[in-house]
């Protein structure tokens, strides 16, 4: 009887204690990779959505250069659609958007007049306050 009486006791406090001590120390680098993951993960939405934007300013100006010669209204409205998705990004910052036009050898860039020539390529600059750039193929 009294072996069965020393096997219901169960745990001492600071047996309870020092395992939840060990089970805290062994948590935290998991708790450390959970952050960095969901980082990357917005990271990466981010990057998609910018470059979905592009793509379909791209699509605009492609449409539109080959039915009338120029820049019209659709482009305009994609323009304003990447826009707004950079001001949902980023609603504190003031985004800076510039159009450059690069040669095939890449640098140095200069900004896209409203006809980009032929074997240049055309590219999005986005710029952030806080220092952040992404660029992005337009063309």
């Amino acid at each position: 009887m009294a072996d069965l009486q020393a096997k219901l006791e169960g745990f001492s406090l600071l047996e309870v204690l020092l395992t939840l001590f060990i089970l805290s120390f062994a948590l935290l680098p998991l708790s450390a990779m959970v952050a960095n993951s969901l980082h990357h993960v917005r990271d990466s939405d981010t990057t998609s959505r910018l470059l979905l934007a592009a793509s379909n300013l791209a699509e605009a100006r492609q449409l539109e250069t080959a039915r009338f010669g120029k820049a019209g209204p659709l482009e305009a409205a994609t323009t304003a659609a990447l826009q707004h998705t950079v001001q949902t990004l980023w609603p504190d910052q003031s985004p800076l958007l510039n159009l450059t036009c690069r040669d095939s050898g890449g640098l140095p860039a200069t900004i896209a007049s409203a006809d980009c020539a032929a074997p240049a390529q055309l590219w999005l600059q986005l710029t952030l306050a806080s220092g952040l750039s992404w660029q992005l193929p337009v063309d």
